[in-house]
């Protein structure tokens, strides 16, 4: 990497960091795992890991046995911290469409999004350092405790919630009224054609309509 490239590191607000765990929780919740908190032990390290990167153009796991972690590696996408976590959290999950539920286990194909959605884990952290003069970014997020042990995927990443059907709102009775004709042969009709719209009982409706036969016929 040239001298005079920069490598920035933009630090994270309390709201940037509440929306990030807002969005992190909305995928967990896909799949049943409840809530992670941020940790601001796993952002420094996370921060760490991808300024290492970013710093020696590399792009390889810390192989720190204590936490779990996921990478990304974007560019021309910005430099927006927030937009460029959310877009690497979007396809951690995207992952989610290769993952075999009847077959619960680590691939290096669904790794990402299975580290995400792990029961388990309780904090997290995400970090990432920009090449200003590519805007190259790499992404680095670290969980704990770690996920992806082998043997406990099956009550670690649970399916998919279905969504379940809307309760049909029940609709109240329509009273029944006395039917009451108009004298004109129109407002007869209309009487009519109120009561199939309102889903009369048959034997309404044919009474309304023999009184209006009596009425042309005298």
């Amino acid at each position: 990497m040239s001298m005079s490239t920069t490598i920035v590191q933009p630090v994270l607000t309390p709201y940037q960091i509440t929306d990030i765990v807002s969005y992190v929780n909305k995928f967990r919740a896909y799949h049943q795992a409840p809530p992670i908190s941020w940790s601001p032990i796993l952002y420094g390290v996370s921060q760490q890991w991808s300024y290492y990167l970013t710093a020696n153009n590399l792009f390889q796991h810390s192989n720190n046995n204590q936490y779990g972690e996921n990478l990304a590696y974007l560019q021309g996408y910005g430099v927006d911290p927030v937009a460029l976590i959310k877009k690497s959290i979007d396809l951690w999950y995207a992952e989610v469409s290769a993952y075999d539920f009847s077959k619960p286990g680590f691939s290096s194909a669904t790794g990402h999004f299975t580290c995400l959605v792990w029961v388990n884990s309780t904090q997290f952290g995400i970090g990432l350092a920009i090449n200003d003069a590519t805007n190259a970014v790499d992404i680095v997020m670290n969980t704990s405790p770690p996920g992806n042990y082998l043997g406990q995927f099956q009550q670690n990443v649970l399916p998919l919630v279905t969504t379940p059907s809307p309760t049909p709102v029940p609709t109240m009775p329509v009273p029944s009224l006395p039917i009451t004709l108009p004298t004109t042969p129109v407002a007869d009709l209309y009487a009519v054609l109120q009561l199939i719209n309102t889903n009369k009982r048959k034997s309404e409706i044919v009474v309304a309509i023999n009184r209006i036969i009596l009425k042309l016929s005298t």
